[in-house]
């Protein structure tokens, strides 16, 4: 017979996995008429002191994963009793606290090795499983094509909007650094702001719009693509990193330090 649960925390990352991730939670919900609470960790390290700023600064991002997340628990919880959070902050730490403020009487998370800033590695499921008084069931993708671009992107990276102010841009990149920032709207990518954008901008960045200075030129790939097509297109666009898009969405991105450390692990 199986355990009795009544509150489920699913830790998920919005890719396959996590969908499988999901089915896992509904699947124990239904036999345990538990409620499940969908979490989405916005990996930044807070301050006190910069802890407004960056809520601030991320609140577009979390607003767009709120909706994402909502869709995705129709889709995959249907009448499972739900609710969908996103928090900013260290992984671990967040899921850790919200089970622990739940309480979780179990936690499912995806296990996988996609770069996503360093969210649910092997090291994090680790640290998860040694913290928490209850049970931890991790949900691993069985087939993982290692050449591909998916597995080394950072998947749903830091965005901006057109509507954001250069300076907006500047503070996150300075915080982040970044050398470039994703523009964008409505799920689909309308642009690419660069370092170089914003040092020809910077007297007048807190009254210019990004939608001003970023390139609408895009050279992207697709997250199906290799590793060493993504290479070649680096080189010869002489860029840093390639926006990834699957199906028409903006799901990534991949930089030349990426492809290094891939390089690098494969060999």
């Amino acid at each position: 017979m199986l355990p009795f649960f009544r509150k489920i925390l699913c830790a998920i990352d919005l890719d396959s996995i996590g969908d499988r991730a999901l089915d896992y939670a509904a699947l124990i919900a239904r036999q345990s008429e538990a409620h499940v609470v969908v979490l989405h960790v916005i990996p930044i390290t807070l301050s006190p002191e910069n802890a407004p700023l960056y809520t601030d600064l991320y609140k577009p991002q979390a607003d767009d994963m709120r909706l994402k997340l909502t869709d995705l628990g129709r889709r995959h919880l249907g009448d499972v009793s739900h609710e969908v959070r996103v928090e900013l902050g260290h992984p671990p730490t967040v899921i850790v606290d919200t089970a622990a403020r739940l309480p979780a009487d179990l936690i499912v998370m995806a296990s996988h090795r996609r770069k996503f800033s360093r969210f649910l590695l092997g090291s994090v499921a680790e640290t998860v499983m040694r913290e928490v008084q209850c049970p931890v069931l991790t949900v691993k993708n069985p087939r993982i094509d290692r050449l591909a671009v998916a597995h080394w992107m950072t998947a749903h990276p830091v965005t901006v909007t057109p509507s954001d102010s250069l300076y907006a841009a500047h503070s996150l990149m300075e915080r982040g650094n970044f050398r470039s920032l994703p523009v964008v709207s409505k799920g689909q990518l309308v642009g690419i702001v660069t370092d170089r954008d914003v040092r020809s901008s910077i007297d007048r960045a807190d009254k210019q719009s990004v939608e001003q200075a970023m390139s609408k030129d895009l050279i992207t790939i697709a997250s199906n693509a290799s590793i060493f097509d993504a290479s070649r297109l680096l080189a010869r666009r002489k860029i840093g990193a390639l926006p990834v898009v699957e199906d028409a969405q903006f799901v990534g991105i991949i930089s030349t330090d990426d492809l290094l450390r891939a390089f690098a692990e494969l060999h």
